[in-house]
């Protein structure tokens, strides 16, 4: 499917330069990727950032009607969609952890449509989703507990999850640093962490570079394998799991490639998309 894009860069908008958050280096490789109106660098670990990129302020404004409309309009596909990866890393609604009342936070949840599987399944559920205009359907469409916030404003209780997902999430935030801090706070011991983003290290992206379909406006990071596992890791996160899936572009010819180059992608880590376990020792 093709990535939508919902960012609308205004010159009224403020704009900052930041250093990479995995490493803490200003130093850029080049070449750099002009795409969209806006410059992806990357740094010498491997991470690409936007640079400059809008302040928070402006990136919470992106998600308004349209992006419900869309949302709601692909909500089963994409549940579906990250269903299908998640029994990948061994994940499904009914492998519950052996606590009465486990819980589970999800990041960015949208509509709330994979929450609402969890839930019925007997989980505790809560979401976190910055869209006003979503966090309103989810609670009325589904009658589930989402608080329209980020993440670190949502003043959520320190070790109190068992489980926590963002899918497609990171790769959005001004500050994944900060976030994956967070995550760990309100992680319990032993609890498990799933992300999921694209993978800036993969054979399609090295294929299309500037064109490639994650390189877009929206996505303020973009993550290898290599640097999303350091960032973890500097929160003191252990990696128990990553696979990745996704190598000939969808339409593309020839055709006939898609099937075996997909394959070949997944088997060797350099899928599209990538998904990370890991977990709060």
């Amino acid at each position: 499917m093709e990535v939508k894009t919902f960012a609308t860069l205004k010159t009224s908008h403020s704009y900052i330069h930041v250093n990479c958050p995995v490493c803490g280096s200003s130093i850029i490789k080049k070449p750099i990727w002009r795409t969209q109106g806006v410059h992806f660098v990357q740094c010498t670990c491997g991470l690409w950032r936007q640079d400059p990129q809008p302040v928070p302020e402006a990136v919470t404004t992106w998600y308004d009607q349209n992006y419900l409309d869309y949302e709601i309009e692909h909500q089963y596909t994409f549940r579906d969609i990250a269903l299908k990866s998640l029994k990948e890393i061994g994940v499904t609604p009914h492998d519950k952890p052996a606590e009465l009342l486990p819980q589970l936070l999800e990041i960015g949840c949208a509509t709330g449509a994979m929450l609402k599987l969890f839930a019925d399944a007997g989980w505790e559920t809560t979401g976190v989703e910055v869209s006003k205009e979503l966090t309103q359907y989810g609670r009325d469409y589904f009658g589930l507990d989402i608080r329209n916030s980020t993440l670190e404003a949502a003043d959520l209780s320190e070790a109190s999850y068992s489980m926590v997902f963002a899918f497609h999430l990171i790769e959005h935030l001004n500050d994944p640093a900060s976030f994956v801090a967070e995550l760990y706070r309100i992680l319990r011991h032993g609890g498990t962490l799933v992300l999921i983003t694209p993978n800036a290290a993969s054979f399609q992206a090295h294929l299309m570079q500037h064109e490639w379909r994650s390189a877009i406006s929206d996505h303020l990071f973009l993550f290898t394998v290599k640097t999303l596992v350091a960032l973890l890791e500097n929160y003191n996160f252990k990696i128990e799991l990553v696979k990745t899936w996704g190598g000939w572009p969808l339409g593309m010819k020839p055709k006939f490639l898609k099937k075996p180059l997909d394959m070949a992608a997944k088997s060797i880590g350099l899928g599209d998309v990538m998904i990370i376990k890991a977990c709060k020792p």
